[in-house]
């Protein structure tokens, strides 16, 4: 008799799918979480320096020094004169 297993009861059956159905919803639950996490950790710093971020580069029209503003209105660094952004170019402000 040592080949024929013991019979199973419908509770012991019960109690053995809700362990199975248990442990591989954990399983599924923590490996998606654990790529949505390196996914956000990845993409998160580059797509907020791609576009949330607009840098304004270009020469001071007060003193020609080369500059770079995040803002349509920003101060230049060597002379302290306000630059105004329109329609991407630099204009004095007075």
């Amino acid at each position: 008799m040592a080949g024929n297993p013991a019979k199973k009861t419908p509770v012991q059956s019960f109690i053995k799918g809700i362990f199975a159905a248990t442990f591989l919803s954990a399983v599924f639950l923590s490996v998606g979480s654990f790529l949505l996490a390196v996914i956000t950790i990845v993409l998160g710093p580059v797509a907020s320096l791609t576009l949330a971020t607009q840098s304004y580069r270009g020469l001071c029209p007060h003193c020609g020094n080369d500059v770079c503003g995040h803002a349509p209105v920003f101060q230049c660094h060597l002379c302290k004169n306000k630059i105004s952004v329109r329609d991407n170019s630099f204009h004095r402000i007075v």
